[in-house]
């Protein structure tokens, strides 16, 4: 309020109008002479300048805060609602007590039959307990899982390890080439499926996998990682006490999980990007 009163009163100097007196120009104290006026008319001047410079610097704080916060305002993006039970499946499989999170993903499951990331992490369980009939019914439930979400690189890695366990090298070579059409920097991928034609003697296969990724300037530790594998293809007694291929295999609860914390669990296409658990 204080700057638009100064700006005012420079207005009206400037103009020569009337100047009211602080106590509000009482009548009878009389008219201003002739010098005084000008000497008030000389102040004023001083006052506008003064009054322009703070209203300009007023401005432009406003200006700039109003940038502040503009680029401080976040993007949100809605979570798709855990449904009931998953959060405790989650719970008892951070734990590797599958035994305990299998019946709870299975609730989950009856309540939000669209829920991806609940077929995902129950196909996981069932892998680990390894019981009569789970790797089927982990194979079934990652397929309904494709189906409702066809990127989800999570399902397709699960499928991936599923195969190479059951030694169908063929269908895991599939599954993990799929990961790579999808996310092309995708370290566990890239490892595993060299590895996998590496033990298969596709030597020139595995050699050209690695070659196509750091040809996509991946992150400069996971570039490491791929020469180093190249020069172990080169020289096999470098690596010995270590794989042969591109380093220790990536399982599935290292990369393309589906969502822990109850996102739909579809995948990132950046270098770095998981499907979480």
């Amino acid at each position: 309020m204080k700057g638009y009163l100064a700006v005012a009163l420079a207005l009206t100097f400037t103009l020569g109008a009337p100047v009211l007196a602080a106590d509000g120009g009482n009548e009878d104290k009389g008219a201003r002479s002739a010098p005084l006026a000008a000497g008030d008319k000389t102040a004023a001047s001083g006052k506008s300048a003064e009054a322009g410079k703070a209203a300009e610097s007023g401005k432009k704080s406003t200006a700039k805060k109003a940038d502040a916060g503009k680029a401080k305002k976040k993007v949100v993006i809605p979570e798709q609602k855990m449904p009931d039970h998953f959060k405790e499946g989650l719970l008892y499989q951070s734990m590797n007590m599958v035994g305990q999170a299998i019946p709870e993903y299975e609730k989950a499951l009856k309540a939000d039959p669209k829920f991806v990331s609940s077929y995902n992490n129950l196909a996981q369980c069932l892998i680990t307990r390894d019981e009569k009939g789970d790797r089927q019914r982990a194979l079934e439930l990652l397929n309904k899982a494709i189906e409702l979400e066809p990127d989800n690189i999570g399902c397709y890695h699960g499928k991936a390890l599923l195969n190479e366990s059951e030694k169908n090298f063929k269908a895991a070579e599939t599954n993990y080439r799929k990961i790579l059409e999808i996310q092309p920097l995708n370290l566990a991928a890239v490892q595993n499926l060299s590895e996998l034609l590496y033990r298969e003697g596709k030597k020139k296969e595995a050699r050209q996998v690695l070659e196509d990724v750091l040809a996509q300037n991946p992150p400069e530790e996971h570039e490491k990682i791929y020469k180093e594998a190249l020069s172990n293809l080169d020289n096999p007694g470098k690596a010995k006490g270590k794989n042969t291929g591109s380093g220790s295999k990536k399982s599935s609860s290292e990369s393309g999980k589906s969502s822990q914390s109850g996102k739909s669990g579809k995948s990132s296409k950046s270098s770095g990007g998981k499907s979480a658990k």
